[in-house]
């Protein structure tokens, strides 16, 4: 998991990883060259890539992670391999 975070300043995401620590790395896109060049427009978008950078999962809006379809289609992605 890599998390991006889009054309926020320094403050305000370290503010937010304190209340909402998390285990995984977040890249900071201070000129938004990152979400630009993968055209992404609306905040959140999800993409589950393969080892090729190829997109194998792609949703935009917000995800329940724990809904029983959504962990069945990553396990599928995962066996799919």
């Amino acid at each position: 998991i890599l998390a991006v975070n889009m054309g926020e300043g320094d403050g305000r995401i370290k503010a937010f990883l304190e209340k909402t620590p998390v285990d995984f790395p977040v890249l900071l896109d201070r000129d938004s060259a990152v979400a630009k060049s993968w055209k992404v427009r609306v905040l959140p978008t999800t993409m589950v890539l393969d080892p090729d950078n190829g997109i194998r999962y792609f949703a935009v809006g917000e995800l329940d992670w724990s809904a029983p379809e959504i962990e069945k289609r990553l396990r599928a992605l995962s066996v799919a391999r």
